[in-house]
């Protein structure tokens, strides 16, 4: 009885004999080691696939016997052998258990259990393996980007309401001074601070504000509307208040964080629309690669997918803009270019997306920083253009 083994190390095959007192010991009868560890993760890859690889073949077709029945553990391994190799052995069979009671011998053994169980290598092995059946790319965890993105707009809604909140609760008291502060980080720093707005000219408030507000919110302060306020009141709004700062915080904190993983992943596309405006496309198509693979005309309307539906039902004009209508060359521009230069701009985010999802090499940004700068000097001519045109009309 023979016993088919695999291993990180290669492949071997074990006679099984049993003693008097039914005790069995397993004889090794024939190795085939790997020459790389690329190939024993390629084997093993193809083994879970449900394929024979060409070196397993070739190593059960030199070690075959018609005499003797074959135990194999993997029953892809069986299926295959039953239907190319039958000839080659009396009988084909799969038993767990007899393979777990030989990697038990076996590790009972130092110099078989370092020989073709090493920890560390099986470790790295099987971590590439798994890699490559999740198709993770250690350098393009665009997934990264994902949550973090939704993360950062779910806390901008978040601080917002909260603010909505505090500003309604402390105008009570002091109502002039939201008109002045429109700020939630600086409204909320200020509240912190002064507490309650009779103890305002006893604190200075220079390192939050500058001097011209400062002298607004002094003048505001004599003439104040707003009510006393009670002490458990004041506590409730500075729990509010601490959670606001702390959740800006947060904020900031993924900003950086969005800024970095972007530039990391995708220069080029950073360097044209923007990190913030990137991660929002990748998260829309779900990643960096289902971009690349979008035309520019798709690009073009992500995030108006409502308005475009709209349109197309009450067969009304379709949205020439989704999510680039944020970038900055798009703002500049005069209401009457947008148009066109979303289509440009959308044109050469697809390579540019391209390029980082695709190329072997992103280039560190160059080809997105070279567009932004080709759309920037395309701005200006049609701008000049269109007030050449003005003119003439007048």
């Amino acid at each position: 009885m023979l016993l088919l083994l695999e291993t990180i190390n290669g492949y071997s095959i074990y006679k099984k004999i049993k003693k008097n007192n039914n005790q069995s010991i397993f004889n090794l009868n024939s190795i085939y080691e790997f020459e790389s560890s690329k190939i024993s993760e390629n084997s093993f890859v193809k083994i879970q696939s449900g394929k024979m690889p060409k070196n397993l073949k070739k190593f059960l077709i030199n070690n075959s016997n018609k005499d003797e029945i074959l135990i194999v553990g993997d029953p892809y391994i069986k299926m295959y052998i039953s239907n190319n190799l039958q000839l080659k052995f009396k009988k084909i069979v799969t038993n767990k258990s007899s393979i777990y009671n030989l990697k038990k011998k076996l590790n009972e053994t130092k110099l078989d259990k370092n020989y073709f169980f090493s920890p560390k290598l099986s470790h790295i092995i099987s971590h590439n393996i798994y890699s490559i059946k999740l198709k993770i790319n250690s350098k393009k965890l665009d997934n990264m980007i994902i949550y973090s993105i939704k993360l950062y707009e779910e806390i901008e809604k978040e601080i917002f309401h909260y603010y909505n909140i505090q500003k309604e609760w402390y105008s009570w008291h002091f109502p002039e001074l939201s008109k002045i502060v429109t700020d939630p980080e600086m409204y909320s720093l200020l509240i912190k601070r002064i507490e309650k707005k009779e103890n305002l000219h006893k604190i200075d408030i220079s390192d939050i504000v500058d001097d011209n507000i400062k002298k607004n919110i002094y003048q505001n302060l004599k003439i104040s509307i707003g009510t006393k306020i009670h002490d458990d009141d004041l506590n409730a709004i500075l729990i509010l208040t601490d959670h606001i700062i702390s959740m800006i915080r947060i904020k900031k904190m993924l900003n950086e964080y969005i800024k970095h993983r972007m530039y990391y992943s995708a220069p080029n596309l950073c360097s044209i629309i923007g990190e913030k405006i990137g991660s929002k496309l990748i998260s829309a198509a779900g990643s960096l690669l289902n971009l690349s693979k979008l035309p520019a005309s798709t690009i073009q309307i992500i995030g108006a997918e409502k308005s475009l539906y709209k349109a197309l039902k009450t067969k009304g004009k379709t949205p020439k803009f989704g999510l680039i209508y944020n970038s900055r060359v798009i703002q500049k521009c005069s209401p009457k270019l947008k148009g066109k230069i979303s289509r440009i701009l959308s044109a050469k985010t697809s390579i540019c997306v391209r390029v980082d999802a695709l190329g072997e090499s992103n280039l560190g940004g160059c080809i997105g920083i070279k567009y932004r700068e080709i759309l920037e000097n395309r701005l200006k001519q049609f701008d000049s253009f269109f007030n050449l045109s003005i003119n003439i009309k007048k």
